[in-house]
């Protein structure tokens, strides 16, 4: 069974960017841990949540995978579930925290096979 435990950073993205859906549609069960929630509906909470290292770190102690938005809609986008370059566009718009030559160099990547991969 593939579970992912979703972190505030990937879920608030996924619904700024409309790709929400795409948890359940590539893993079997989502599992989201009650401070995630109380981050994503508290009204002060910063438009992007950054504050993601410690639980980053942790998973990674447990010998956990651990990926971030663009990682997710790679995985999507191989899965034929989004096109990637539309998506990365999306994340742009929505204030997406990340290296500028990282987003091009995977858009590059997916223009090339038609997004999907």
């Amino acid at each position: 069974m593939q579970l992912v435990i979703a972190d505030t950073g990937p879920v608030n993205y996924l619904i700024l960017i409309g790709h929400i859906d795409l948890l359940p549609r590539l893993f079997q069960r989502v599992i989201l841990l009650a401070a995630v929630k109380e981050e994503l509906i508290d009204a002060g909470a910063p438009d992007g949540v950054r504050d993601e290292r410690k639980g980053v770190k942790f998973a990674r102690n447990l010998g956990l995978r651990v990926t971030g938005t663009l990682g997710l809609l790679e995985l999507a986008a191989q899965s034929g579930f989004v096109n990637f370059v539309e998506a990365a566009d999306r994340l742009r718009q929505a204030t997406f925290q990340s290296p500028e030559a990282l987003i091009d160099t995977m858009i590059d990547k997916h223009r090339r096979t038609g997004g999907t991969v």
